[in-house]
């Protein structure tokens, strides 16, 4: 996005490009000054190439004519000049009776240009002195000041954009400005932007060795015309009631209090402990790590069962389905959120039919834009009124989201108090959301799309990170994930919606997060893996097992949720085998493989009889290239050679 800053104001305004392969999206941004008026171009694609609009000097409304079009300097070759022209319009809106005016511009371009763009584009900008309460004004010794324009290219058919511009806005200007946007959005007259122009009363950054800002006399100025500052003078001079005045002073006397109140009451309480802050990360119901035979206890009781003969079975598209279904059904809160989950049902089908049973209100198309979609459900969830549940496309987009995951969703319970801040009803905060979306290579897909990204959630304090392996896991995990009052990262490898049916139970049901799997016992080896590379280890150790000399016997275990860890099942299973295996998908260099390493080598390092071996992916990003693409994926073969590896060190009985 190019936005280019400007004295008066600047605004940027989306347009979806949808010409070719190869043309992303684009932004158009306008930035103006008192004297002249400048429309920059950014392009978003390969090559970021910027056309400007030169300076044009606006003519005041008396001229009411075209505008002479400005001259047009290009960093590529098409459009040319010609391609465009600009004509403009200025008619009385009815508000300042001198200047205000609303300026219509009209884009023309001629069949030659991208055939992505409409002939025609529209813009429009109304300029609202009446809601506002502003005027355009002449000062000693400058220019006229035309009223602020906005020229957007909008592209497919999206609205025109209406710009609200207000310098110092009063409480009622702002008040009346949102109303009348909020009036031509509902009567579907497309979107609009309020600009409101406020003084900044300190710096940025508060610091000891940082020197204090100087308010030069301007500023000094503006302060003084803070609206804050002067309601209550203003409403006097216009004859406001006595009651109305009174009302002004004890509000502000209350609000004086309640800073007084607070600050007592900080100074008052005793510093706080590392068990309170420990308690604020994650609202309960918390994981607390059982330990031992206990843990072992808990993981086989959360494996699936064996399935009896005729057993209903599923893919694991549709036990994520019938997930969200469940949890649509039993909580009246919960919302599905993403790219093309409605009619089409999802790119892998798992919210195909939610739609038909739901409706559009519960199962909500978004537009293509993670920070959007991430903005949104973090701010439903803040709420406590919704609980979200987003898909996000494919999970390597998740980088357009993740100031509202890291900064927001993770922090959001400690930074306002934890279990100290309970609302009306008793609740502490809380951030209820699940975002889950497919992950890793294997499809050729290349590096923008096939990353492995656990480990990122991981190293954030505060969110729950999951990744199933099976179809009975993937629906008992997500419906735990959901009613749990934390956010939590759900990662679905592409490679598990292709595998086989398998038993999936029918109704509701919980696998609790923090619960690892045991999946096949062993004695020599514990090999700990994660979601896909779970099914390569299976492999593993099937083959370790079926050698006719020194056969192998592998412990595998899923931890299912990578945090919170089930530490206990992993170490009880460490100090009966002495050895260590782990395996995912993800580059070895600060993966969460390295994680583990160091909790075993910590508390189990006396019972290790060889190295702890950690088997990843290639440290670079997937290539194209199906060949290499599997050159950088480790299998089955490659988790069985690290095997044999650590149990051929000195001290396993041959």
């Amino acid at each position: 996005m190019c936005l280019q800053r400007a004295p008066t104001w600047a605004a940027a305004w989306p347009s979806s490009v949808a010409a070719g392969t190869a043309t992303a999206a684009a932004w158009a941004a306008v930035c103006t000054s008192p004297t002249s008026r400048k429309v920059c171009w950014a392009r978003t694609a390969s090559s970021a190439r910027v056309w400007r609009w030169g300076a044009v000097r606006d003519s005041p409304p008396s001229t009411r004519g075209r505008v002479a079009s400005p001259s047009l300097s290009l960093a590529t070759a098409p459009p040319t000049r010609a391609s465009f022209t600009r004509r403009s319009t200025w008619q009385p809106c009815g508000g300042c009776p001198s200047s205000s005016s609303v300026r219509t511009t009209r884009w023309v371009c001629p069949p030659t240009s991208w055939t992505s763009w409409r002939r025609t584009r529209w813009a429009r900008c109304c300029l609202a002195h009446r809601a506002t309460g502003t005027r355009c004004q002449r000062t000693a010794g400058s220019a006229w000041t035309a009223p602020t324009w906005l020229a957007v290219l909008e592209a497919g058919a999206v609205a025109p954009l209406c710009l609200r511009h207000t310098c110092l806005p009063s409480q009622v200007a702002v008040r009346e400005a949102a109303a009348y946007c909020i009036g031509e959005a509902r009567a579907g007259k497309g979107p609009s932007v309020v600009e409101a122009l406020t003084f900044r009363h300190g710096s940025h950054n508060v610091g000891q060795n940082l020197p204090e800002s100087t308010l030069s006399d301007d500023d000094r100025e503006i302060r003084r015309k803070d609206p804050l500052f002067v309601l209550r003078g203003r409403l006097a001079r216009l004859g406001g009631e006595e009651s109305t005045l009174r009302a002004i002073d004890a509000l502000t006397a209350r609000a004086a209090a309640a800073v007084d109140a607070a600050e007592t009451f900080a100074r008052a309480s005793p510093e706080p402990g590392l068990a309170d802050l420990d308690a604020a990360v994650f609202s309960p119901p918390s994981f607390s790590p059982p330990r031992h035979a206990a843990a072992a206890a808990a993981a086989a009781a959360a494996a699936p069962p064996q399935p009896p003969s005729g057993a209903r079975e599923r893919s694991f598209s549709e036990a994520i389905a019938e997930a969200h279904a469940v949890a649509l059904r039993s909580d009246p809160r919960v919302v599905v959120m993403g790219e093309d989950i409605g009619e089409m049902g999802g790119v892998f089908q798992c919210t195909a039919g939610l739609t038909s049973e739901f409706g559009a209100r519960r199962v909500i198309e978004t537009p293509i834009s993670e920070a959007c979609i991430g903005g949104c459900a973090v701010g439903a969830a803040a709420t406590g009124l919704v609980v979200p549940i987003v898909e996000v496309q494919i999970m390597d987009m998740v980088t357009l989201m993740m100031d509202n995951v890291v900064n927001q969703a993770a922090k959001w319970r400690l930074m306002l108090g934890g279990e100290a801040q309970r609302d009306a009803e008793g609740r502490s905060v809380s951030m209820p959301i699940v975002i889950r979306g497919p992950q890793g290579g294997g499809h050729r897909l290349s590096a923008q799309h096939s990353q492995s990204l656990e480990a990122w959630f991981t190293a954030v304090p505060g969110l729950k990170v999951v990744m199933p392996s099976t179809p009975h896991d993937a629906k008992g995990l997500l419906l735990a994930a959901v009613r749990d009052p934390n956010p939590v990262i759900f990662l679905e490898h592409k490679n598990l919606y292709q595998l086989p049916r398998s038993h999936v139970p029918d109704g509701d049901y919980e696998v609790p997060l923090g619960v690892a799997s045991i999946l096949r016992e062993g004695t020599d080896v514990t090999l700990v893996a994660t979601s896909n590379m779970v099914h390569e280890a299976l492999k593993a150790a099937g083959r370790l097992a079926a050698r006719k000399e020194q056969p192998v016997s592998v412990e595998v275990i899923d931890p299912r949720t990578l945090w919170p860890l089930d530490e206990a099942t992993i170490l009880d299973s460490v100090q009966r085998t002495s050895r260590l295996v782990i395996a995912h998908e993800a580059p070895r260099r600060g993966g969460w493989g390295g994680e583990l390493l160091s909790v075993v080598q910590e508390k189990a390092f006396d019972y290790l009889d060889a190295p702890i071996t950690i088997v990843a992916g290639r440290d670079c990003p997937l290539p194209y290239n199906a060949a290499l693409e599997k050159a950088c994926i480790p299998g089955a073969a490659q988790i069985a050679e690290a095997c044999l590896a650590v149990v051929q060190r000195p001290g396993f009985d041959q």
